[in-house]
């Protein structure tokens, strides 16, 4: 790949804070010569056919968990592809060997969500000690205080 033709990064959905930051490690980086693409979704997961169109020539690609990255999709995407990161806690719907085949990277993001997931538990042990959603209802009711 010559150095005038851009290599590309896919994203498999629209989640503009991620392509945002990327965007900008890129341009703190002086890597000008990278062209980053996305689903145009927010909300709905790519469509099969669509991220094996999407992923001919990229040299990276960010996916999700409800992306299956497997032989197909690898192959799709050819032999620019140098890393695949997923932006969820596990890497199941990568299948690792087949990158390792193809000298692929895998990232993932282990770890990310400990804080939040104790904090939720933390607040639904509160919830359910206290009786919190009766007390609402019963206050909404006309009924407490």
């Amino acid at each position: 790949m010559s150095s005038a033709t851009p290599r590309k990064v896919f994203f498999s959905r629209n989640v503009p804070y991620a392509i945002e930051q990327f965007r900008q490690r890129l341009a703190t980086a002086g890597a000008n010569a990278v062209s980053v693409e996305s689903f145009s979704s927010e909300e709905s997961c790519i469509p099969r056919e669509e991220l094996l169109k999407r992923v001919k020539g990229c040299a990276g690609l960010f996916c999700l968990l409800t992306d299956k990255v497997d032989a197909e999709v690898l192959d799709a995407a050819g032999p620019s592809l140098r890393i695949v990161s997923t932006m969820s806690v596990g890497h199941n719907h990568i299948d690792v060997e087949a990158c390792k085949a193809r000298n692929v990277r895998v990232g993932y993001t282990p770890g990310v969500l400990d804080v939040s997931t104790a904090e939720t538990a933390v607040a639904l042990t509160f919830a359910t000690k206290r009786r919190l959603l009766e007390c609402a209802a019963s206050a909404k009711n006309g009924e407490w205080g």
